[in-house]
């Protein structure tokens, strides 16, 4: 389909919002969770909200140059095994990115020792893993947490709403606007360090 766009808005909620469900319906999550952020479909926030489609709308439907109209989104992975680390970049270099939050980011971990065996998605583990470091294009995060040294796949805010209001991990410097969630599918490594290009694993040396 031609000139359409999303607008995210996953990082707008509001949590004491009167419209929408009853605080004695909310689930039994803990706060790490989904924050029972289901049951509030109306924020009041709408300005945010309408900034977000009009910039998209300006670039995409009427063809204006409103600058970026999406936040950063990952092009670049790097993997130090020996360290546990990922190093994640957005935008080819071309995005600065404001770290907000070290929470955000999980890995799925190989159910198997054995990485030639069948191990996706479904038969893995969820790590945490935080960031640890950042640059005005890069951030660090760390899966010292895995005791499988195989990474299936890396996913970004995947939750109904990943953080409180304006405080998710990674935002572009630019447009304030939030990266996106996304998983990640990696291939499993067969050297110390990896390049990861979409799917495509090559050996490189990562360049700090």
């Amino acid at each position: 389909m031609n000139k359409v766009f999303m607008a995210t808005a996953m990082d707008l909620p509001d949590f004491s919002s009167l419209y929408g469900g009853h605080i004695d319906d909310k689930p039994s999550y803990s706060s790490e969770r989904l924050l029972w952020d289901c049951y509030i479909i109306h924020p009041r926030d709408k300005q945010d909200v309408a900034d977000c489609l009009l910039l998209s709308d300006l670039s995409v439907a009427y063809g204006r140059n409103a600058g970026k109209y999406q936040g950063p989104f990952p092009t670049k992975y790097f993997m130090d095994t020996l360290c546990k680390t990922y190093f994640i970049t957005s935008d080819d270099d071309s995005a600065e990115i404001d770290v907000r939050s070290a929470k955000g980011f999980e890995i799925h971990v190989c159910c198997s020792e054995d990485k030639t065996s069948d191990c996706n998605t479904v038969y893995s583990t969820l790590v945490a893993a935080p960031i640890t470091d950042h640059d005005k294009q890069t951030v660090s995060i760390s899966y010292k947490g895995c005791a499988s040294p195989y990474v299936v796949a890396i996913r970004y805010a995947w939750r109904e709403s990943p953080c409180h209001f304006k405080k998710c991990a990674v935002y572009s410097i630019e447009n304030n606007l939030p990266t996106p969630p996304f998983i990640q599918l990696i291939a499993q490594p067969s050297d110390k360090l990896l390049y990861h290009y979409g799917n495509v694993a090559i050996p490189e040396l990562i360049k700090h």
